[in-house]
């Protein structure tokens, strides 16, 4: 008997220092969001993404703004934002990303960081991170670890998973030990990245990730997304704990009409196709990119995503798809 007391003894030791056995459980039917940034935001914007049937929004609480000096946290330019969404029954999946300044060199045309591999920025990033989720602890978000660290944009000066895996490791067990009922998902890569993913999952992050989150961008057709969804699945059977449920969430997905062949129309259809393709996959949670155009002009890639026009005084200027949208969402859900 001592014996056996002693093997749970190690057993339990083995299990804390490996990490959590199942993460905690992402419920949820076929719903779906759209991408907003603050700074495009306009009076009415989040009552018309409700109204428009959309349940999610996701978005950035970047490092940057919530650190300006070392070791204070001030969220209150978010708080601003999580407050309007609770009052308009919208959910948020939260990206925890980019850099600052504080802890990092930063290039002159972007707010990307330059360099992340210091000790500094690591153990800041972490301390950021557990910060941010405890504050908003509790809210209903989904907390979403960086965007799209397998470019080389978002993780210069090139990706690395190794690096990824072990900071973002490190930043999952730090915001349990506070919130252990929060929701984490990762990794947000561009495309369905399997070899990245697969990194993550070999890495042990399935210890504390609810869901995998993938962004299917394509400039073709979104059905092609059913073959890569499936793909997916497969790798996550593979690494999955036992009785552990993951869910595969696009994150980011939408079609520019700055593209060679695109047009409103054509963006219309493919963003009803895109919403079928999900519904007949079973993806619990999908995401366009994005709610309003970055800018006006018609050449540009990120100034023509939107639903809503880039209008002066943030008028409300709905584009096709928009319409589009708001009608496919009316379409009821397959059962689970």
């Amino acid at each position: 008997m001592r014996t056996n007391r002693i093997f749970l003894i190690l057993a339990i030791s083995t299990f804390c220092t490996l990490g959590r056995a199942i993460p905690p459980h992402l419920d949820l039917t076929t719903e779906y969001g759209v991408d907003i940034h603050r700074s495009l935001l306009y009076p009415g914007d989040l009552a018309r993404i409700r109204s428009t049937g959309f349940k999610w929004v996701r978005v950035d609480l970047n490092w940057r703004n919530a650190e300006r000096t070392r070791n204070v946290f001030d969220f209150t330019f978010f708080d601003v934002l999580a407050n309007g969404l609770k009052a308009q029954g919208l959910r948020a999946v939260v990206v925890l990303a980019y850099g600052n300044p504080l802890y990092a060199d930063f290039d002159d045309s972007s707010q990307f960081l330059s360099r992340i591999d210091s000790k500094d920025f690591r153990d800041a990033y972490v301390a950021f991170s557990a910060a941010a989720v405890a504050h908003f602890s509790g809210r209903g978000f989904i907390w979403e670890q960086w965007n799209e660290p397998n470019n080389k944009h978002f993780w210069p000066p090139a990706p690395n998973s190794e690096s990824y895996v072990d900071l973002m490791k490190r930043a999952c067990m730090a915001i349990h030990e506070k919130s252990p009922n929060e929701i984490i998902i990762g990794p947000a890569v561009s495309y369905v990245d399997l070899p990245f993913i697969e990194a993550c999952l070999r890495g042990g992050m399935l210890n504390y990730w609810s869901g995998i989150s993938v962004h299917p961008y394509r400039q073709t057709e979104p059905e092609g997304a059913a073959k890569d969804y499936a793909e997916l699945r497969a790798l996550i059977a593979r690494y999955a704990l036992p009785g552990q449920t993951v869910p595969i969430i696009c994150g980011e997905w939408g079609y520019s009409t700055a593209w060679k062949g695109y047009d409103d129309f054509k963006q219309a259809d493919y963003i009803t196709r895109m919403f079928q393709v999900s519904r007949k996959e079973r993806i619990p949670l999908t995401i366009w990119y994005d709610w309003r155009n970055d800018g006006d002009d018609p050449a540009k890639q990120e100034h023509n995503f939107g639903l809503v026009r880039q209008a002066p005084g943030g008028l409300f200027e709905p584009r096709p798809a928009y319409f589009a949208a708001l009608k496919e969402m009316e379409t009821p859900s397959l059962p689970q």
